[in-house]
């Protein structure tokens, strides 16, 4: 398959899109259930990390995931940011299997949640799903720092 790590659009074939999103905090129990019920509504999957600072890693159709963060940047954050995309087009040979491509794309079944005490915690889980490159470049942290690289 082929991969665009960019924001830009696509070329309008189907596709699909991982985020990495970076908040202020994640606390308010409102906001996590709307966070949850529509991930679920909108087949996203991922990983959630609540407290200060909070991450999401999204993944799905790509119009299911640019609709989800319009709906979450809706919930008023001290802070929000989309940090890094990573855009997948279906290939051809997968053309008429779209919803089965998108789950061979998934690392996440759904929208996992997790309430570590420190940020680094979570970098066994992304490079458990060869996504640790991904978490480096959406939180900014330089792996060499934390002896990591």
């Amino acid at each position: 398959f082929f991969c665009l790590d960019t924001t830009e659009g696509m070329t309008g074939r189907f596709s699909f899109r991982r985020s990495f999103i970076w908040f202020h905090h994640i606390y308010s129990p409102k906001k996590q259930k709307a966070i949850a019920r529509w991930s679920s509504e909108l087949e996203i999957s991922g990983v959630m990390r609540t407290g200060k600072p909070g991450i999401m890693l999204i993944e799905g159709e790509s119009t299911n995931t640019n609709r989800f963060v319009v709906q979450i940047k809706a919930l008023n954050w001290q802070k929000m940011t989309v940090n890094t995309n990573q855009d997948f087009e279906l290939p051809k040979d997968w053309e008429g299997r779209e919803h089965e491509w998108i789950q061979s794309m998934r690392k996440f079944k759904d929208l996992e949640r997790h309430d570590t005490e420190k940020l680094l915690q979570l970098v066994p889980l992304f490079e458990g799903v060869d996504l640790l490159d991904f978490f480096w470049e959406g939180t900014r942290m330089d792996p060499n720092k934390y002896g990591k690289a």
